[in-house]
Protein backbone atom coordinates (compact mmCIF):
# COMPACT_ATOMS: atom_id res chain seq x y z
CA UNK A 1 0.00 0.00 0.00
CA UNK A 2 1.10 3.47 -1.19
CA UNK A 3 1.59 5.63 1.68
CA UNK A 4 -0.88 7.97 0.23
CA UNK A 5 -3.62 5.09 -0.08
CA UNK A 6 -2.31 4.30 3.63
CA UNK A 7 -3.24 8.05 4.81
CA UNK A 8 -6.41 8.40 3.31
CA UNK A 9 -7.62 4.86 4.94
CA UNK A 10 -6.07 5.94 7.95
CA UNK A 11 -8.02 9.53 7.75
CA UNK A 12 -11.00 8.95 5.57
CA UNK A 13 -12.26 5.25 6.80
CA UNK A 14 -12.61 6.11 10.78
CA UNK A 15 -14.10 9.31 10.22
CA UNK A 16 -17.07 7.77 8.65
CA UNK A 17 -17.21 5.24 11.69
CA UNK A 18 -17.35 7.79 14.39
CA UNK A 19 -19.29 11.15 15.75
CA UNK A 20 -16.69 13.09 16.34
CA UNK A 21 -12.80 13.79 14.87
CA UNK A 22 -9.38 15.16 16.03
CA UNK A 23 -6.28 16.35 13.70
CA UNK A 24 -2.93 17.66 15.20
CA UNK A 25 0.43 17.23 15.50
CA UNK A 26 3.76 18.65 14.73
CA UNK A 27 6.65 19.36 11.87
CA UNK A 28 9.90 19.74 13.53
CA UNK A 29 13.76 20.84 11.81
CA UNK A 30 15.99 19.79 14.52
CA UNK A 31 20.24 20.08 14.16
CA UNK A 32 22.77 18.66 16.11
CA UNK A 33 26.33 18.58 16.42
CA UNK A 34 28.30 15.56 18.64
CA UNK A 35 31.53 16.08 19.50
CA UNK A 36 33.74 13.47 21.48
CA UNK A 37 33.71 9.31 21.34
CA UNK A 38 31.65 7.89 24.19
CA UNK A 39 32.98 4.65 26.02
CA UNK A 40 29.05 3.12 25.58
CA UNK A 41 28.59 5.08 22.25
CA UNK A 42 28.99 4.57 18.79
CA UNK A 43 29.73 8.93 17.88
CA UNK A 44 31.81 9.84 15.92
CA UNK A 45 34.74 12.01 17.16
CA UNK A 46 32.70 14.97 15.95
CA UNK A 47 29.53 14.92 13.64
CA UNK A 48 26.13 16.68 12.47
CA UNK A 49 22.89 15.69 11.70
CA UNK A 50 19.94 17.40 10.33
CA UNK A 51 16.13 16.24 10.58
CA UNK A 52 12.95 16.81 9.52
CA UNK A 53 10.36 15.34 11.46
CA UNK A 54 6.38 15.61 10.78
CA UNK A 55 4.12 13.58 13.12
CA UNK A 56 0.14 13.46 12.63
CA UNK A 57 -2.14 11.99 15.72
CA UNK A 58 -5.72 11.09 14.60
CA UNK A 59 -8.47 10.54 17.25
CA UNK A 60 -11.82 9.76 16.32
CA UNK A 61 -14.46 9.36 19.39
CA UNK A 62 -18.30 8.53 19.89
CA UNK A 63 -19.92 7.75 23.18
CA UNK A 64 -18.03 4.38 24.05
CA UNK A 65 -15.93 4.02 21.52
CA UNK A 66 -12.21 5.71 20.28
CA UNK A 67 -9.86 5.53 17.73
CA UNK A 68 -6.44 6.85 17.74
CA UNK A 69 -3.77 6.86 15.39
CA UNK A 70 0.24 8.79 14.70
CA UNK A 71 2.24 8.51 12.14
CA UNK A 72 5.46 10.15 11.96
CA UNK A 73 7.91 10.71 9.15
CA UNK A 74 11.89 11.78 9.68
CA UNK A 75 13.91 12.93 6.88
CA UNK A 76 17.57 13.08 7.10
CA UNK A 77 21.31 13.22 5.44
CA UNK A 78 22.23 10.87 8.10
CA UNK A 79 21.47 7.70 9.52
CA UNK A 80 22.07 8.44 13.39
CA UNK A 81 17.79 8.38 14.19
CA UNK A 82 15.54 5.82 16.39
CA UNK A 83 16.61 2.57 15.60
CA UNK A 84 14.23 0.10 12.92
CA UNK A 85 11.51 -1.11 14.16
CA UNK A 86 11.96 -3.82 12.62
CA UNK A 87 14.93 -4.93 13.37
CA UNK A 88 15.82 -3.92 16.96
CA UNK A 89 12.56 -3.09 18.18
CA UNK A 90 10.59 -6.28 19.65
CA UNK A 91 7.30 -5.57 20.42
CA UNK A 92 5.43 -4.84 17.45
CA UNK A 93 3.71 -7.61 15.68
CA UNK A 94 3.58 -6.06 12.26
CA UNK A 95 5.02 -2.93 11.21
CA UNK A 96 5.37 -0.67 7.78
CA UNK A 97 8.23 -0.65 5.80
CA UNK A 98 10.95 1.22 7.76
CA UNK A 99 12.70 2.87 5.10
CA UNK A 100 10.88 4.88 2.10
CA UNK A 101 13.93 6.09 0.81
CA UNK A 102 17.04 5.34 1.17
CA UNK A 103 20.26 6.56 -1.31
CA UNK A 104 23.90 6.04 -1.44
CA UNK A 105 24.70 9.46 -0.10
CA UNK A 106 23.36 8.48 3.55
CA UNK A 107 19.55 10.15 2.76
CA UNK A 108 17.59 8.59 4.35
CA UNK A 109 13.14 8.94 4.81
CA UNK A 110 11.83 6.71 7.35
CA UNK A 111 8.20 6.20 8.69
CA UNK A 112 6.99 4.97 12.11
CA UNK A 113 3.27 3.83 12.39
CA UNK A 114 3.82 4.85 16.28
CA UNK A 115 -0.22 4.60 17.85
CA UNK A 116 -2.87 2.61 15.90
CA UNK A 117 -5.42 1.54 18.41
CA UNK A 118 -8.77 1.14 19.70
CA UNK A 119 -10.50 2.00 22.95
CA UNK A 120 -13.63 0.64 24.06
CA UNK A 121 -15.86 2.86 27.24
CA UNK A 122 -17.55 0.31 28.70
CA UNK A 123 -19.36 0.99 32.45
CA UNK A 124 -17.30 -1.19 34.31
CA UNK A 125 -14.15 -1.01 32.65
CA UNK A 126 -12.12 -0.05 29.68
CA UNK A 127 -10.15 -2.16 26.94
CA UNK A 128 -7.40 -0.50 24.98
CA UNK A 129 -6.32 -2.62 22.09
CA UNK A 130 -3.69 -1.71 19.49
CA UNK A 131 -0.07 0.29 19.08
CA UNK A 132 -0.38 2.49 22.21
CA UNK A 133 2.09 3.71 24.61
CA UNK A 134 2.72 1.87 27.89
CA UNK A 135 4.99 2.89 30.89
CA UNK A 136 4.88 3.28 34.81
CA UNK A 137 6.58 5.37 36.91
CA UNK A 138 6.90 9.18 38.60
CA UNK A 139 10.47 9.90 38.81
CA UNK A 140 11.74 12.57 37.09
CA UNK A 141 15.13 11.65 35.96
CA UNK A 142 16.00 7.77 36.17
CA UNK A 143 12.76 5.40 36.52
CA UNK A 144 13.59 1.92 37.84
CA UNK A 145 9.68 0.87 36.78
CA UNK A 146 9.60 2.16 33.49
CA UNK A 147 11.06 -1.11 31.45
CA UNK A 148 9.54 -1.53 28.62
CA UNK A 149 10.75 1.11 26.48
CA UNK A 150 12.22 3.38 28.67
CA UNK A 151 13.82 6.60 27.62
CA UNK A 152 17.81 7.40 28.48
CA UNK A 153 20.20 10.83 29.14
CA UNK A 154 20.39 11.31 25.15
CA UNK A 155 16.99 11.18 23.48
CA UNK A 156 16.83 14.05 21.25
CA UNK A 157 14.80 13.12 18.26
CA UNK A 158 12.32 11.44 20.09
CA UNK A 159 9.42 13.46 22.33
CA UNK A 160 7.08 10.61 22.75
CA UNK A 161 7.38 7.09 23.95
CA UNK A 162 7.47 4.51 21.08
CA UNK A 163 4.17 2.38 20.90
CA UNK A 164 3.73 -0.82 21.29
CA UNK A 165 1.29 -3.65 20.62
CA UNK A 166 -0.70 -4.32 23.36
CA UNK A 167 -4.21 -4.91 25.24
CA UNK A 168 -4.80 -3.53 28.17
CA UNK A 169 -7.50 -3.51 30.54
CA UNK A 170 -8.93 -1.08 33.00
CA UNK A 171 -11.22 -1.29 35.64
CA UNK A 172 -11.78 1.03 38.40
CA UNK A 173 -13.09 0.79 41.96
CA UNK A 174 -14.64 2.85 44.87
CA UNK A 175 -13.85 5.98 44.10
CA UNK A 176 -10.08 6.31 43.48
CA UNK A 177 -8.85 2.72 42.95
CA UNK A 178 -7.77 1.38 39.57
CA UNK A 179 -7.05 -2.11 38.51
CA UNK A 180 -4.97 -2.58 35.19
CA UNK A 181 -3.56 -5.28 33.66
CA UNK A 182 -2.14 -6.06 30.50
CA UNK A 183 0.41 -7.42 27.43
CA UNK A 184 2.38 -6.88 24.82
CA UNK A 185 3.01 -9.09 21.93
CA UNK A 186 5.60 -10.24 18.83
CA UNK A 187 5.62 -12.68 16.39
CA UNK A 188 9.54 -13.07 17.28
CA UNK A 189 9.15 -13.17 20.98
CA UNK A 190 8.28 -16.67 22.82
CA UNK A 191 5.27 -16.22 24.81
CA UNK A 192 7.25 -16.68 28.13
CA UNK A 193 9.29 -13.98 26.84
CA UNK A 194 6.68 -10.98 26.03
CA UNK A 195 5.52 -8.27 28.67
CA UNK A 196 2.77 -8.15 31.01
CA UNK A 197 1.91 -6.37 34.26
CA UNK A 198 -0.92 -5.92 36.75
CA UNK A 199 -1.55 -2.96 38.81
CA UNK A 200 -3.64 -1.74 41.51
CA UNK A 201 -3.85 2.05 42.59
CA UNK A 202 -5.17 3.26 45.08
CA UNK A 203 -5.25 7.42 45.69
CA UNK A 204 -1.47 7.84 44.68
CA UNK A 205 -0.11 4.57 45.42
CA UNK A 206 0.66 1.99 42.83
CA UNK A 207 1.47 -1.44 43.20
CA UNK A 208 3.22 -2.72 40.35
CA UNK A 209 3.89 -6.65 38.71
CA UNK A 210 5.90 -6.94 35.41
CA UNK A 211 7.46 -9.68 33.88
CA UNK A 212 9.90 -9.04 30.25
CA UNK A 213 11.79 -11.97 29.04
CA UNK A 214 11.45 -14.06 32.19
CA UNK A 215 12.93 -11.51 34.52
CA UNK A 216 10.33 -10.22 37.15
CA UNK A 217 10.11 -6.81 38.63
CA UNK A 218 7.97 -5.85 41.60
CA UNK A 219 7.22 -2.53 42.03
CA UNK A 220 5.72 0.64 44.36
CA UNK A 221 5.19 4.12 42.94
CA UNK A 222 4.13 6.89 45.39
CA UNK A 223 3.24 10.37 45.04
CA UNK A 224 2.64 12.58 47.50
CA UNK A 225 2.09 16.23 48.53
CA UNK A 226 4.94 17.45 51.48
CA UNK A 227 5.07 20.68 53.04
CA UNK A 228 4.58 22.42 49.66
CA UNK A 229 7.21 19.81 47.67
CA UNK A 230 5.69 17.33 45.31
CA UNK A 231 7.27 14.12 46.73
CA UNK A 232 7.98 10.87 45.14
CA UNK A 233 9.49 7.47 45.67
CA UNK A 234 9.96 4.81 43.08
CA UNK A 235 10.83 1.55 44.18
CA UNK A 236 11.49 -1.57 42.22
CA UNK A 237 13.06 -5.04 43.26
CA UNK A 238 14.16 -7.08 40.40
CA UNK A 239 14.20 -11.25 40.21
CA UNK A 240 16.63 -11.62 37.07
CA UNK A 241 16.12 -14.70 35.38
CA UNK A 242 19.23 -17.00 35.90
CA UNK A 243 21.10 -13.89 37.33
CA UNK A 244 20.65 -11.56 41.01
CA UNK A 245 18.36 -10.09 42.83
CA UNK A 246 18.58 -6.50 43.42
CA UNK A 247 16.78 -3.42 44.37
CA UNK A 248 16.32 0.18 42.39
CA UNK A 249 14.57 3.06 43.61
CA UNK A 250 14.47 7.00 42.63
CA UNK A 251 13.32 9.23 45.71
CA UNK A 252 12.97 12.85 45.23
CA UNK A 253 10.72 16.25 45.32
CA UNK A 254 9.77 19.13 43.20
CA UNK A 255 9.21 22.98 44.80
CA UNK A 256 7.71 25.62 43.14
CA UNK A 257 8.57 29.20 44.38
CA UNK A 258 6.35 32.12 43.42
CA UNK A 259 8.53 33.95 41.42
CA UNK A 260 8.43 31.27 38.30
CA UNK A 261 11.49 29.38 39.47
CA UNK A 262 10.74 25.50 39.83
CA UNK A 263 13.54 23.11 41.46
CA UNK A 264 13.60 19.44 41.54
CA UNK A 265 15.94 17.17 43.57
CA UNK A 266 16.46 13.50 43.13
CA UNK A 267 18.70 10.87 44.87
CA UNK A 268 18.34 6.79 42.61
CA UNK A 269 20.31 3.89 43.57
CA UNK A 270 20.92 1.21 41.51
CA UNK A 271 21.96 -2.39 42.74
CA UNK A 272 22.13 -3.96 40.14
CA UNK A 273 26.05 -4.86 38.99
CA UNK A 274 25.71 -4.81 35.40
CA UNK A 275 24.29 -3.46 32.60
CA UNK A 276 20.51 -4.75 32.12
CA UNK A 277 19.62 -2.94 28.83
CA UNK A 278 16.23 -5.02 27.96
CA UNK A 279 15.07 -4.05 31.40
CA UNK A 280 16.00 0.23 30.83
CA UNK A 281 19.25 0.40 33.15
CA UNK A 282 21.15 2.19 31.36
CA UNK A 283 23.25 3.30 34.23
CA UNK A 284 26.50 1.86 35.54
CA UNK A 285 27.10 3.00 38.88
CA UNK A 286 25.34 2.82 42.28
CA UNK A 287 24.50 6.43 43.69
CA UNK A 288 22.67 9.66 41.45
CA UNK A 289 21.85 12.77 42.65
CA UNK A 290 20.42 14.65 40.60
CA UNK A 291 18.76 18.17 40.16
CA UNK A 292 17.06 20.57 38.16
CA UNK A 293 16.19 24.48 37.97
CA UNK A 294 13.50 25.18 35.28
CA UNK A 295 12.90 29.43 35.52
CA UNK A 296 9.82 30.91 33.24
CA UNK A 297 11.70 34.27 32.11
CA UNK A 298 8.90 35.41 30.67
CA UNK A 299 5.13 33.72 29.50
CA UNK A 300 6.91 33.21 26.45
CA UNK A 301 10.99 32.06 27.06
CA UNK A 302 11.83 29.90 29.61
CA UNK A 303 15.74 28.35 30.45
CA UNK A 304 16.36 25.13 32.63
CA UNK A 305 19.60 23.73 33.97
CA UNK A 306 19.82 20.29 34.72
CA UNK A 307 22.42 18.01 35.89
CA UNK A 308 22.78 14.22 36.17
CA UNK A 309 25.64 13.28 39.00
CA UNK A 310 27.53 9.92 39.39
CA UNK A 311 28.29 9.96 43.19
CA UNK A 312 30.71 6.93 42.37
CA UNK A 313 33.19 8.34 39.96
CA UNK A 314 32.02 10.82 40.17
CA UNK A 315 31.41 12.69 37.01
CA UNK A 316 28.29 14.67 35.64
CA UNK A 317 26.42 15.09 32.98
CA UNK A 318 25.04 19.10 32.63
CA UNK A 319 22.29 20.32 30.06
CA UNK A 320 21.84 23.77 29.62
CA UNK A 321 18.19 24.71 27.64
CA UNK A 322 16.63 27.95 26.27
CA UNK A 323 13.09 27.57 24.70
CA UNK A 324 10.77 30.20 23.07
CA UNK A 325 7.18 30.84 21.86
CA UNK A 326 8.06 33.52 19.34
CA UNK A 327 4.46 33.36 17.58
CA UNK A 328 1.39 31.18 18.79
CA UNK A 329 2.41 27.71 17.88
CA UNK A 330 5.74 28.09 16.94
CA UNK A 331 8.74 27.13 19.43
CA UNK A 332 12.45 27.54 19.32
CA UNK A 333 14.31 25.75 21.65
CA UNK A 334 18.52 24.80 22.22
CA UNK A 335 20.32 22.50 24.05
CA UNK A 336 23.50 21.97 25.48
CA UNK A 337 24.64 18.38 26.69
CA UNK A 338 28.12 18.34 28.13
CA UNK A 339 29.89 15.60 30.50
CA UNK A 340 32.54 15.93 33.64
CA UNK A 341 34.63 13.09 34.59
CA UNK A 342 36.93 11.25 34.04
CA UNK A 343 37.33 10.89 30.14
CA UNK A 344 38.32 7.39 29.89
CA UNK A 345 37.60 6.06 33.76
CA UNK A 346 34.53 7.62 34.63
CA UNK A 347 30.71 7.10 33.58
CA UNK A 348 29.54 10.77 32.16
CA UNK A 349 33.22 11.97 31.23
CA UNK A 350 33.22 9.87 28.61
CA UNK A 351 29.67 10.95 27.09
CA UNK A 352 30.70 12.93 23.71
CA UNK A 353 29.57 16.93 23.98
CA UNK A 354 25.75 17.59 22.39
CA UNK A 355 24.84 20.85 20.86
CA UNK A 356 21.20 20.43 19.18
CA UNK A 357 17.88 23.34 17.76
CA UNK A 358 14.93 22.54 17.47
CA UNK A 359 12.23 24.59 15.52
CA UNK A 360 8.34 23.07 16.15
CA UNK A 361 5.39 23.95 14.64
CA UNK A 362 2.27 22.48 16.48
CA UNK A 363 -1.18 22.31 14.37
Amino acid sequence: MSVTNYLSFLIVIPAICFSETDWRGHNRFIGTSYHGIGREHSYEFSQGQLVLNHRSDFIYSSEKHQFEAAYELFATENKNIPADPNSDFKYRIKDLNYSLVKSDQDFLVIQNLDRFYYTYFGDKFELNLGRQAVGFGSARTINPLDILVPFDFLMINIEQKLGVDAIRTKIPFKQTGMVEFGISASEDVPFEDEYRFISFLQNDIRFLYQELNQHKVWGLDIQKSLLGWGTWLELGHFDIHEGENFLRYSVGGQYQFPNELSFFVEYHQNGSRVLHRDLGIFVTNRDYLNWGLDYQVTPLNKVALSSFNSLNDPSSLLNLNYELNFEENWYFDCSLYYGVGNKNASEFGSYPEIVSFNLKNFF
